[in-house]
């Protein structure tokens, strides 16, 4: 008979699985004392006992008092409860010339932003990570309870990316990168209020190209993908969703329709969103020219979001960046130009509207560092 011996490594996968398994029981709400624990994680009452005393010295979980005595009377159980407060997460997004960071509790609870503009050729996946590191070190004078990881999401950033490992170096703690309409879709997910939580999200992040990031219910991030070389359905040979986004391309259509308002000269250093602010009134107050161009940025868009819709099959398809500032009658003008590419039962089952708040993507990053460190957001 061949005996196989278990191998250190493994057992401290298994007591890590099984500490997670506990932490997640207590802070779903599954379970509220150490009995109830051995029946929801089906491990033994010895190990439950010894786990529980790991979570309590590291202040991860607290005993508030006795519960009730069961019906057969007896000692009464000692009840449990998660401390959202015993670590704190640092979440950074990028969207367009904006670094963005939050730091915030293991429940979403943030205490503290910080926001660093882009230089105009800057890069944020440089390998030195000056863009992310700016950020952090503005939050770190503000932690008050241990870090337990740095989350950030970038264009086009993934686990792979030698800026987690630079970072890592740099501030001694994890660091989980990921793309940043991914982790957009993952922060509405898991703690944006008014989000269907039974359903598939797709996050779409239109600044200077589209980003496309696809959630599902119970904060599963199924993936997140750069979509801006897509060909534009409805262009030209060559002509890409970058080409038809992209501000530079998008600032000479801007100025053509603002060019008959007075005081309306777009300089090259205003932010992009204050232009479509702009646009946005001038078609309000009767201008063709604008109201003509925010349809047509509506049925650009339009063939992407009818194409997600038929293969995705979302219940809510979220749209971030500046097109944002069009206001909800650009989400009108989309619906009905999607009705032209997809059928309209496909399309009435979507809930179209925008991710207003700038904290979606650093609150994805959070929710990506506390499911990679304590497993508390697996469905």
């Amino acid at each position: 008979m061949t005996v196989r011996l278990r191998q250190p490594g493994s057992m401290e996968q298994l007591r890590r699985h099984n500490r997670h398994l506990v932490l997640r029981a207590i802070y779903s709400g599954a379970a509220e004392s150490r009995a109830e624990l051995a029946v929801v994680t089906g491990l033994t009452k010895p190990t439950v006992s010894n786990l529980v005393g790991e979570l309590l010295a590291d202040g991860l979980i607290s005993e508030r008092g006795p519960g009730r005595s069961g019906e057969s009377g007896g000692k009464r159980p000692t009840l449990l409860s998660f401390e959202p407060r015993a670590r704190q997460v640092i979440g950074v997004s990028v969207v367009g010339s904006r670094a963005l960071g939050v730091l915030s509790d293991l429940a979403g609870e943030t205490s503290a932003l910080h926001v660093r503009e882009l230089a105009p050729d800057e890069d944020a996946l440089d390998a030195d990570g000056s863009v992310v590191s700016d950020v952090v070190a503005g939050l770190l004078p503000q932690l008050d309870a241990p870090l337990l990881g740095i989350g950030a999401g970038l264009p086009g950033a993934g686990p792979g990316s030698n800026l987690a490992a630079t970072l890592r170096r740099r501030f001694g703690v994890n660091v989980h990168l990921g793309n940043q309409a991914e982790l957009s879709a993952l922060g509405q997910l898991a703690f944006a209020d008014g989000v269907e939580q039974d359903g598939t999200l797709v996050n779409l992040i239109v600044d200077g190209g589209i980003e496309m990031g696809v959630g599902m219910a119970g904060g599963a991030v199924h993936y997140g993908s750069d979509l801006a070389e897509l060909t534009w359905p409805a262009g030209e040979a060559g002509d890409t969703l970058r080409d038809r986004f992209a501000w530079n391309s998008l600032r000479p259509r801007v100025v053509a329709a603002l060019g008959g308002e007075p005081s309306v000269e777009v300089s090259e250093a205003e932010p992009p969103r204050y232009s479509y602010l702009r646009l946005k009134d001038a078609a309000v107050n009767g201008n063709s020219a604008a109201a003509a161009l925010i349809d047509e940025l509506a049925r650009d868009l339009a063939p992407v979001v009818a194409w997600l819709v038929a293969s995705v099959r979302p219940t809510q398809v979220s749209l971030g960046g500046r097109l944002s500032d069009l206001g909800e009658s650009f989400l009108a003008l989309l619906r009905r130009h999607a009705a032209a590419h997809v059928p309209i039962d496909q399309l009435d089952a979507v809930s179209l509207s925008f991710a207003y708040s700038d904290q979606l993507g650093a609150m994805g990053a959070v929710a990506l560092v506390v499911q990679a460190e304590l497993e508390l957001l697996s469905s």
